[in-house]
């Protein structure tokens, strides 16, 4: 029998997600539709395994006016994650 191969849905750091989606709920204020993609990208990285780093460089490129906000969301990342979008 095949067993799939789909990752587990990941556990997010609570406080720093929390964290990100407060920051992106203040700062988007007036631009919901740039919420609601910041969401359906952390909504991706826990429920449906995307990759990190696809998810970083899409915060990073919806949030580059705002580099406090994308310091805000590497407290989400796991340890490693951060190193990486760092580098």
């Amino acid at each position: 029998m095949l067993r799939s191969r789909r990752a587990p849905p990941r556990q997010p750091d609570k406080s720093g997600f929390e964290v990100a989606q407060t920051a992106a709920h203040q700062r988007c204020r007036g631009k919901p539709n740039q919420y609601a993609q910041f969401m359906d990208l952390l909504q991706d990285y826990t429920q449906a395994g995307m990759p990190v780093t696809y998810v970083a460089v899409r915060v990073a490129s919806m949030f580059a006016a705002d580099p406090d906000l994308i310091e805000r969301f590497l407290l989400f990342l796991p340890e490693v994650s951060k190193r990486s979008f760092l580098a």
